[in-house]
């Protein structure tokens, strides 16, 4: 009813004042302003220079006369404020109809388009930590998000850098044994690798001299077709597997991986940029300090502020990153004929059915290869706040080579990092100083804990917790909710905040956590589970307990809050209103005690709420990447 009354109101101020205006209701702050207010009388009166109290009152007249008895009341405030009451029954069972007929939490914003997601592009060199963690539970939740939003396709992406030179430093120090004990001896790969990058980055800053054995290594990996090659590419094959391993306890995945390898030996980054040389967009300098190097020329900044030229590739022939990253988005916009081959990843430890299956790019044809064109219509890349220059210069670069729409359709979602209680950080092993507050992790410097060993720890005190009740949670269920915690943390936070992860703060049973809001579909399942589903024989048309109409009202603005994040890309906002919902619901549990009701019409009233409810709620919750519980 609400989208209904939005649309009446649309309609009145055509009727009235030929002007063509979305309507957004909102919920007045105190109850007696009403259950709906709208400021558009102000809105209006900027354009028809009309006082808006008289614009109100307009309105007003008309809305009564169209509301079909919906609308009990229409009040104006103030300067020209319109408050809206309605009749509480009859909108509750209008939007009680409209879930019942399926896909409620669905919107068509991105009908008929594509969008690509690339995030994660972890360095395969070691495991996974907190900084990981907080990419990709944003970018995951997004690719949800705009699957709810209608887009035909959502294809998510991973930048693979496979020559860098943290895997250098890998390979260097596993071909020199730079620790005693065997990759046999972990758990996992990636774990194997931390300790060999950590040892190797703590020598080789010791011995300059072994600066050069690093740089014959990239480059022996760039030119492919050798010994190197061939190791860093079972090498970074096999930490990428546990990275994926321990993503996909969080329900994350991927379509495509990107490989860097795949980009510097295939020939098409230098065939490309060739291409782009041709335009006159790109120049080879002949003087100065770039002498030798081919520049793009002309770059401003969003603002329009001059940047710098940016070189794309070096004087030696070689391509900097940024000239990839150039090629790599023609690709992506499916702008140049860029040809990658891909195969598929196979791996028996991802733990993912066997309907979805990533690709992985190889520098030239091989069996079972084959090209993967893309076409997306708008482009997200999920990178921390410290890359917003360089992928700033990529999106400038776009609109300098005349691929303006896709330039503004290019999207730098930003980040704060992530750091970690003092407290948590004790519990799982850090060793710091006496005072600190928090602590920064260190990749580099070791200082660091792997998301295997925050998600164990966590996934032991929800067991812990669990013991002395009758039913007892199975491991695999305890991860699961272990996993939703630790992701709910990560994105429930805006983006402009530098996250204190706390162990016990994301295992509370109360406040905004990701437990709290399974709490509240556990609950309801358990009212259904246990209250027989009966058929309701009349309408109820006495007046309900309040919260019942509040948890209603509050499930109306579902689909509103998801164009919202779907247009701002701001996931919190999901969270803030799931957050919200979940007291809402709380509320009535404490009030209606549906299984005492003595009414049967009433209960069985009561208990299609709670499942309507259910319905919408688990929806929501599989859209933030929670896992929805029979008991906790």
């Amino acid at each position: 009813m609400k989208d209904i009354i939005e649309q009446v109101i649309k309609q009145i101020i055509v009727d009235l004042f030929s002007v063509n205006k979305d309507i957004e209701l909102t919920i007045p702050p105190e109850k007696s302003m009403g259950d709906f207010s709208t400021n558009i009388a102000f809105l209006l009166s900027k354009d028809l220079k009309i006082n808006p109290r008289e614009i109100a009152e307009h309105i007003k007249l008309k809305l009564l006369d169209s509301s079909n008895n919906q609308i009990s009341d229409v009040q104006i405030a103030g300067p020209g404020f319109i408050n809206i009451f309605i009749n509480k029954n009859k909108f509750s069972n209008s939007v009680l109809d409209e879930i019942k007929n399926g896909n409620y939490f669905h919107i068509d914003l991105g009908k008929g388009k594509t969008i690509s997601i690339e995030h994660t592009a972890a360095n395969p060199n070691k495991h996974l930590h907190i900084g990981h963690l907080r990419n990709f539970s944003i970018a995951d939740t997004l690719v949800r998000i705009m699957k709810k939003s209608g887009y035909e396709e959502v294809i998510v992406q991973w930048f693979n850098d496979d020559q860098g030179l943290q895997v250098a430093k890998v390979l260097w120090g596993i071909k020199n044994n730079i620790i005693e004990t065997s990759s046999e001896s972990y758990a996992k790969y990636d774990s194997y690798a931390a300790e060999v990058y950590v040892a190797a980055e703590k020598y080789l800053a010791q011995h300059e001299e072994k600066k050069d054995e690093i740089s014959q290594i990239i480059k022996e990996m760039e030119e492919g077709n050798n010994e190197t090659s061939s190791m860093a590419e079972t090498v970074t094959r096999k930490i990428i597997e546990g990275q994926i391993e321990t993503i996909s306890k969080f329900g994350v995945y991927y379509d495509l991986m990107i490989s860097e390898s795949t980009m510097t030996q295939s020939g098409e980054v230098e065939r490309i940029l060739n291409e782009l040389f041709k335009t006159g967009k790109v120049v080879k300098e002949v003087e100065g300090k770039n002498a030798g190097s081919i520049v793009i020329k002309g770059l401003k900044d969003s603002t329009g502020k001059d940047l710098d030229d940016k070189i794309l590739v070096r004087s030696n022939g070689t391509a900097v990153y940024t000239g990839k990253d150039i090629v790599l988005h023609l690709w992506k916009y499916g702008l140049l004929n860029v040809d990658f081959q891909f195969e598929n990843f196979e791996s028996k430890k991802i733990g993912w059915n066997n309907n979805h299956n990533l690709y992985i790019s190889v520098p030239h044809k091989i069996n079972n290869s084959e090209t993967k064109p893309q076409h997306a219509d708008k482009h997200i890349n999920v990178v921390d706040q410290r890359q917003s220059y360089p992928l700033e210069v990529v999106k400038q670069s776009l609109k300098v080579l005349g691929f303006e729409k896709q330039s503004d359709n290019y999207h730098h979602l930003a980040y704060e990092t992530v750091t970690m209680s003092a407290e948590t950080a004790k519990t799982l092993g850090l060793e710091i100083e006496e005072g600190t507050k928090s602590v920064a992790m260190s990749g580099r410097k070791g200082i660091e804990v792997p998301i295997d060993v925050i998600l164990k720890k966590m996934t032991e005190e929800i067991i812990e917790k669990n013991k002395d009740k009758t039913e007892k949670l199975s491991e695999e269920e305890a991860v699961k909710i272990a996993a939703s915690a630790l992701r709910y943390y990560m994105i429930k936070f805006g983006y402009n905040t530098i996250i204190v992860f706390d162990i016990d703060d994301a295992l509370r049973a109360d406040g905004d956590s990701g437990i709290y809001l399974m709490y509240a579909y556990v609950r309801a399942k358990s009212i259904l589970d246990k209250v027989e589903d009966k058929n309701i024989i009349e309408n109820i048309s006495e007046e309900l307990d309040s919260s019942i109409f509040d948890l209603i009202t509050h499930i109306s603005f579902a689909k509103d809050v998801l164009k919202s994040v779907a247009e701002t890309y701001e996931v919190n906002k999901l969270t803030t209103y799931t957050y919200e919902l979940a007291k809402k619901f709380s509320d009535f549990y404490q009030r209606v005690n549906v299984s005492a009701e003595k009414d049967e019409n009433k209960k069985a009233y009561y208990r299609m709420i709670v499942k309507e409810f259910a319905d919408v709620y688990e929806q929501i919750l599989y859209t933030l990447g929670l896992h929805t519980p029979d008991k906790m």
